[in-house]
């Protein structure tokens, strides 16, 4: 009876142990993808036209990056979600006066501009993003849109 009961112990383990030998010997790496881990922030979810917002730009990645200007103030699209798509309502036409920001690697901006008037037909409530002008500084490349876009923000 003993033997019998230590065949079937065996026959469980063995194939377990197969499994575990197989699937070790077999297993890949996983590649991990830096983030570019940038946080764009305003200071309220909520804004009315006109209103003034703080933005601080968080730069946790290992490169420099410079923020186009637009006069004094940072340049950004202001975006509006329509039927689920990003679509840019404002792109300010600037007159290139003025330095860009720079924004070094592990540090911080904040400034304070204007959610700009939206003038149209129609309510203007609705989802909104800031689309940021940033750039790596050694390339003069813009960062993906993601990257670059503020969290969305309401309108009322």
């Amino acid at each position: 009876m003993k033997f019998k009961s230590s065949i079937k112990l065996l026959l469980f383990v063995l194939p377990l142990l197969f499994l575990l030998t197989f699937c070790k010997k077999n297993s890949t790496d996983v590649k991990v993808i830096p983030y570019t881990n940038l946080s764009i922030v305003l200071d309220k979810p909520i804004y009315a036209p006109g209103d003034v917002a703080r933005v601080t730009i968080t730069n946790h990645t290992d490169m420099d990056l410079v923020l186009d200007n637009c006069g004094s103030e940072p340049g950004f699209d202001f975006q509006k979600q329509i039927g689920g798509k990003w679509n840019n309502l404002i792109v300010p036409d600037c007159s290139g006066e003025g330095a860009p920001f720079n924004i070094a690697a592990g540090s911080k901006f904040t400034h304070t501009l204007t959610i700009p008037e939206i003038i149209q037909s129609g309510s203007h409530e609705g989802q909104y993003r800031l689309l940021f002008w940033l750039k790596k500084k050694n390339s003069h490349e813009f960062l993906d849109k993601e990257d670059r876009a503020s969290d969305p923000i309401h309108i009322k």
